[in-house]
């Protein structure tokens, strides 16, 4: 993806739209906390990573958290600068963010129109962990899950698209990936091929 956008983001960058004009704020929300910078209040809960984010989403489903004015999640570790789509290592991409917060000025305070980023309509429950059509379908597919993640690296590089290994696991399973999206796996099948030749 990225040598296709390369040349794109070097067109951009020479003539940048307003919108693209960022202050620090703005630059800010690559990386963790980085949006809950932005407000003015202090009951607010920042969590990255994705068994992170599962954690605050259980805690909020079992009603042990509340009265929180905001809540920031990021699937992935540190932040949008620690995802998948990091071309830099993503501890160097971290300390680059830093270095270029730390010279920015601070943003002005930025306008917000008032029909902007408000719902307008309920929000409803929708299962994201549904496996089989009853209970013992679902066991056996969790078992599934969990001989596939054992075959995985278990490194949790994301380079498959999923933020897991063990999610990947579950895409497998539910017929939505393949385990050679591991690259790992597939550099195993390729090396295995090689020595047959």
């Amino acid at each position: 993806v990225y040598p296709a956008l390369l040349p794109l983001m070097k067109k951009a960058a020479k003539a940048p739209k307003d919108l693209a004009k960022a202050g620090r704020l703005g630059i800010g929300w690559g990386h963790s906390e980085g949006e809950s910078a932005g407000l003015t209040v202090d009951d607010y809960l920042a969590a990255d990573g994705i068994e992170n984010v599962i954690r605050a989403l259980d805690d909020f489903e079992s009603s042990k958290l509340s009265n929180l004015a905001f809540v920031e999640l990021n699937a992935c570790s540190g932040g949008c600068v620690g995802g998948t789509l990091t071309v830099k290592n993503p501890y160097v991409a971290r300390a680059r963010l830093k270095r270029i917060l730390r010279n920015l000025p601070q943003s002005p305070e930025p306008e917000i129109p008032e029909d902007i980023g408000f719902w307008t309509k309920s929000v409803e429950y929708e299962p994201v962990f549904k496996l089989g059509d009853n209970f013992k379908e679902n066991l056996a597919m969790m078992k599934e899950i969990n001989d596939i993640a054992e075959r995985l690296p278990g490194i949790d590089c994301g380079a498959c698209g999923a933020p897991s290994c063990k999610l990947l696991a579950e895409d497998i399973v539910k017929g939505m990936a393949k385990e050679s999206d591991c690259m790992y796996v597939l550099k195993a099948l390729m090396d295995e091929k090689e020595q047959k030749k």
